[in-house]
């Protein structure tokens, strides 16, 4: 990802995202030197969960971070709170499930700026997904590994040259694993864009590099690229499948329907399709009449179907003239 790239690209192509929280009184260059390791590791998505500080404070110590992620083509995401992200002039603000957009923040952040929104159940996912209030979503609590399953079947990946529209549905979705996802159970069989938690104690060493905390990141990436080339196998199978049934269809129903798909019918004479509109006027629905009763009414209308001789089921060769009224 470069700074170049609209913002809503580059969510498309982020997979890892990682939220940063402070404990009460941490130190703000912990807090630097915590995201400065998060950059160098990786990450494509920064937030700083910065709940409970005072407007001034948060305001500070993201200005801090900005030059640290924004010249990298990072996000840098504001979490829950409008204002801040309004006065840092942010390209990403989260709100929380049910947290109000106060209706003036879209056109203060700008055209450009993405805003995403926490779900924690089926309910209110489709809404989001389908919907065109938010850029991006993050599942979140107990059910999100369920959820995720829910969400594959409203919004497939979108692959990373995608745009993350809301207009047109391509919206990329993450799933939460809170503070657990050193552990490999911790990530969903269905995640392929995560989101993570980073905690920052008050006593942190200020200028102390974190060599484990990159080492847990690179194994949670491999993960998650293993998450999704396995789906995007999973989708090319999913489509081939598709492909080849619909193909399938198609070759019957120009076997069966009497050529209604395309191939030529012996017996679609005007007087059997005259038949069959009174028919399907009088039953309301259409008859595909069997083959027999085809053959008799072409027949009955000196039309027979061309090659109907001795190889073709034609007792003497003379069928089709002797039924036709007049033998030759």
């Amino acid at each position: 990802m470069t700074i170049l790239q609209p913002v809503c690209q580059r969510l498309s192509a982020a997979r890892l995202y990682a939220v940063v929280v402070p404990a009460p009184f941490t130190p703000p260059d912990a807090l630097v030197r915590r995201v400065e390791d998060l950059v160098a590791s990786g990450v494509d998505i920064l937030q700083l969960d910065l709940d409970g500080w005072e407007h001034d404070d948060a305001v500070a110590v993201l200005n801090r971070c900005t030059p640290v992620v924004v010249p990298t083509g990072r996000l840098l995401v504001v979490g829950h709170a409008p204002d801040v992200a309004v006065d840092l002039g942010a390209d990403a603000l989260l709100l929380g499930p049910a947290q109000a957009l106060p209706g003036d923040v879209p056109g203060r952040l700008g055209p450009q700026a993405a805003i995403g929104r926490e779900v924690g159940d089926e309910e209110h996912l489709g809404e989001l997904l389908e919907g065109r209030d938010v850029s991006f979503v993050v599942l979140v609590g107990g059910r999100a590994a369920q959820v995720a399953e829910r969400a594959h079947q409203l919004a497939p990946l979108a692959g990373p040259d995608a745009c993350a529209d809301p207009a047109a549905g391509t919206r990329p979705w993450f799933v939460d694993i809170g503070s657990h996802w050193p552990d490999p159970v911790a990530v969903p069989e269905r995640a392929c864009r995560i989101r993570f938690e980073v905690f920052v104690p008050a006593d942190s060493p200020i200028t102390e590099p974190s060599p484990q905390l990159r080492v847990d990141i690179a194994d949670l990436a491999s993960r998650v690229a293993a998450r999704w080339e396995a789906d995007e196998a999973l989708a090319a199978e999913r489509d081939r499948l598709a492909a080849e049934n619909s193909a399938a269809s198609t070759s019957f129903r120009a076997r069966t329907d009497g050529g209604r798909s395309g191939a030529a019918d012996p017996y679609d004479t005007d007087a059997v399709r005259n038949y069959r509109s009174s028919s399907e006027r009088a039953g309301g629905e259409r008859l595909d009449w069997p083959r027999p009763i085809r053959e008799f009414f072409a027949r009955a209308f000196h039309r027979a179907p061309a090659g109907r001789g001795p190889a073709d089921g034609g007792q003497d060769g003379s069928d089709a003239a002797t039924h036709g009224g007049v033998r030759e």
